[in-house]
Formats: structure tokens, C-alpha cells, sequence
């Protein structure tokens, strides 16, 4: 079998590439330009899609993972108004040159699209160059060094005059469609694979919800009968639970911060109650926080405006939070293990009975306030049963965990495989 020769090529000294191939520059073997810009004020006029338009591809429409073009959300631009607009042929790519994801974002066109300016567009301009070849060529570890060193200006960027002077090789035009037969086969088997495991990581996501719903709803005895509660959202419970009113469970708690320079804390229905310093966020905040409400840990904490999401949780430390939350304390200390109060509360039922009973005229208004989450029937066991749910739930919940971690560390591995393979065929490292 005749052995590829390589050469050294400079100035990358031991970067090594296959003799016959030749290098040059980008602006020898590609078409590149940017887009056009539409004004905030003009977006809502080219939302529409009909069989006259054409979409508009921006930054956001372009997954960074996977190379895709999400097309749920896309704007399109009327038939009549298109050739305002700079074009990117099928079987051209974009590529992104400003801003965070610069030279991240890259997708190849399976159709015709207008584009912004923040994206650049790369066709082939003579006939033995394969466009496809130099997609993936951009996503070469050897591109992505030279757009690195290339980038400036504070939002970061490349220009296109910058871009067309980059360094690229090019293979016989017999070798890039090998290439890029080659890679297109692969990348999909290997993006099939990481979708297979993204689907298990959700399905042992789901089983984890499932799991701690069941436990906290009905136990963790299989074979305990049932009793029917009456109560909708409680629904089949274990005979010997109790179902209470939350009026009958909790006071309401109204004490006020002096200074307030106690903790600050949020809540939401993704982290239940957490310290807003742990927190990236961008919104206003006070000059002053005297005058919040104070709450110790083991406190329930309701977040009035948005319960009817699952906007609540159990403080696990002292401090203040808004005016506007319900603070909620235990009537009789031990009735709750905090953490299997918080998971039963934040259970679907219970969050469906929350945006029936909230009141409001649309959901961005609604409120739960406190009679009306007094009003509500609570299932529950003793404390000592609580606290054997809990163990089991964390048991689960850690082994789930460990399994998601393996499959999440196998999808790197085979993201890493795609990207080396992608490197080693199109600088000819690999003979395809």
C-alpha cells in the first residue's frame, strides 16, 4: 500500500500536511461575506413564514453543539423584500465572526438564507473547491487557533478581510469529497449516539421525578394499602397518613429586618430557597433591604407570585426575603422533615392546585396569597416515616446521579471523538 508523504509547513513548523497538498489563502477559495441587520422595530413584520419567504438565520437560530439551525423561531423575509438582503445559497455555511460565540457558531445550509450581519456566509468560487470540505475545515482545531489570534475589539470579532487571509490547505478535489463523505457519515453516527444518551439522561431524569413524587405522595412500602383521600390533589394515600388543612399546620410569619443586612435570599422554582449571592443575576437591586422579612431555617417559603410554577421551598439557614413572600413556620417543630416538606409541596399535583387556586387575571399577575394556601388539604405521615422517605429518595437520587454523570462524561468522550476526527481528516492526518 503506497505511505502518504508529508511536508513541514510553516510557520507552524512541525505541523505536518500531505506533500501534494497545496496551501493558500481563504480568499483564493471561498465566496465570504456578511449579512444585513434588521431593526428591533422591523422584526415583528417579517415573523410570518409562507411558501413566498425566505428565513432569516441570526446568531440564536444556530446550535452550537450540534451545528443545527433551530427553525421554531426563525424570522422570514417576504419574497419582494429579499434582495435587500444579502443571500447565502444551499450548500453554503455560516459562520459567526462577532461577539461571545464567535467562530462557535457554524451551520451548513440545506436551504436558501438571508442572514445577519453578525454572521458571515462561505461558498465555493471555483470549481475543484468543496464547499462542505471548508465547513468543516472552520471546525478544525488549525482554523480555530488562527481566529483566536485574529480576534479584537471589546465585543470580540474577526473581520472579513481578516478572515479571507487566513491560512488554508487544499487537498485534490477527489480528496475533499472523500473527506466530506467520510465526515458526514461519521458525524452522524456520532451524533445519533450522543442523542441516544442524551434521551437516557432524560429518561433517568424522569424516573427520578417519578420515584420522588411516588415516595412523598405514598410512601416507599409497595404493599401498604391505599386509602382514598378525598382530596384531589392528595389523591390515594397510605391508611395510617393524616390529612390536614395548612392553616392547621403553619402560622404565618410577618417579622421584620431592622438593618437588613441579614442574607439575602430567593426563591425559585428551579432551586427552591438559595442565597442571592450564589446567584449570577442581573436585576435591580436595592439600595436598602430594611424592612424584608425575616425567616430561620426550616421556615417554608412561598414566593406569592409565582407558586403557581413551584416557587417555593424550605430555608435551610437564617436571613430576609422579599415583602411580598409568605413566610410559613411549623405550629408544632418536628411535624416536617424540611426536606421532604419542600419536595411534597413542590410535587405536580400540588403545583397545579397552587395555579387553580391563584388568583389574577392572566398568569404573569396571579397570586397565591395565604388563606388561599391555608385552604389547602395536606397528606402526610409521622416524622420518622418522613425521614426513612427522605433516606430512600437520597439514596435514589444519588445513585441516578452517579449513572447521569457516566453518560453525561460519555457524551464528551464521543464530542471529543468527532472533533479529533474532524481535525485529522481535514489536515490529511487520516487517509479516508
Amino acid at each position: 500500500m503506497q505511505m502518504t508523504k508529508f511536508k513541514n509547513h510553516q510557520p507552524h513548523g512541525n505541523f505536518k500536511i500531505p506533500i501534494h497538498w497545496k496551501v493558500s489563502r481563504l480568499k483564493h477559495c471561498l465566496n465570504i461575506c456578511n449579512g444585513n441587520s434588521i431593526s428591533d422595530s422591523k422584526k415583528e413584520k417579517y415573523a410570518l413564514n409562507d411558501l413566498e419567504s425566505t428565513p432569516y438565520i441570526s446568531t440564536k437560530d444556530i446550535n452550537v453543539d450540534n451545528s443545527t439551525i433551530s427553525e421554531n423561531d426563525l424570522l422570514y423575509i417576504p419574497k419582494k423584500l429579499v434582495h435587500y438582503f444579502r443571500l447565502a445559497p444551499k450548500e453554503s455555511f455560516l459562520l459567526c465572526i462577532e461577539g461571545g460565540s464567535a467562530g462557535k457558531k457554524i451551520a451548513f445550509l440545506n436551504f436558501d438564507a438571508c442572514f445577519v450581519n453578525k454572521l458571515a456566509s462561505f461558498t465555493a468560487n471555483k470549481t475543484n473547491i468543496i464547499t462542505k470540505y471548508y465547513y468543516y475545515y472552520f471546525k478544525s482545531q488549525y482554523v480555530k487557533d488562527q481566529f483566536i489570534l485574529s480576534m479584537n475589539g471589546l465585543i470580540g470579532g474577526v473581520s472579513i478581510s481578516q478572515i479571507k487571509n487566513f491560512e488554508c490547505f487544499i487537498p485534490t478535489t477527489e480528496e475533499q469529497q472523500k473527506i466530506v463523505k467520510f465526515l458526514d457519515k461519521k458525524s452522524l453516527q456520532i451524533d445519533e449516539a450522543i442523542a441516544k444518551t442524551e434521551k437516557m439522561i432524560e429518561l433517568l431524569k424522569e424516573h427520578r421525578k417519578i420515584t420522588i413524587y411516588n415516595a412523598v405522595t405514598c410512601g416507599i412500602n409497595p404493599n401498604i394499602p391505599l386509602k382514598p383521600s378525598g382530596v384531589h390533589w392528595v389523591g390515594n394515600i397510605p391508611t395510617h397518613w393524616q390529612i390536614k388543612r395548612a392553616k392547621f399546620i403553619f402560622n404565618e410569619v410577618d417579622e421584620r429586618s431592622i438593618t437588613g443586612t441579614e442574607e439575602l435570599l430567593s426563591v425559585s422554582h428551579l432551586t427552591g430557597v438559595t442565597p442571592r449571592s450564589e446567584k449570577n443575576v442581573s436585576m435591580f437591586m436595592s439600595e436598602s433591604y430594611e424592612g424584608s422579612k425575616l425567616c430561620k431555617p426550616g421556615d417554608l417559603i412561598i414566593n406569592i407570585m409565582w407558586a403557581w410554577m413551584g416557587a417555593l421551598g424550605v430555608s435551610d439557614q437564617p436571613g430576609i426575603v422579599s415583602p411580598s413572600y409568605g413566610v410559613y413556620r411549623q405550629k408544632i417543630n418536628d411535624t416536617f422533615n424540611s426536606y421532604y416538606l419542600e419536595e411534597l409541596l413542590k410535587s405536580k399535583n400540588y403545583v397545579d392546585e397552587y395555579n387553580r387556586r391563584s388568583t389574577g387575571l392572566h398568569s404573569s399577575r396571579l397570586r397565591l396569597y395565604s388563606h388561599l394556601f391555608f385552604d389547602m388539604k395536606i397528606g402526610y405521615p409521622g416524622i420518622k416515616e418522613q425521614n426513612k422517605i427522605v433516606e430512600y429518595i437520597q439514596n435514589i437520587s444519588q445513585k441516578i446521579e452517579i449513572a447521569i454523570g457516566y453518560k453525561q462524561n460519555e457524551i464528551e468522550k464521543l464530542k471529543e471523538y468527532k472533533a479529533t476526527l474532524v481535525d485529522n481528516a481535514v489536515t490529511g492526518k487520516i487517509k479516508v
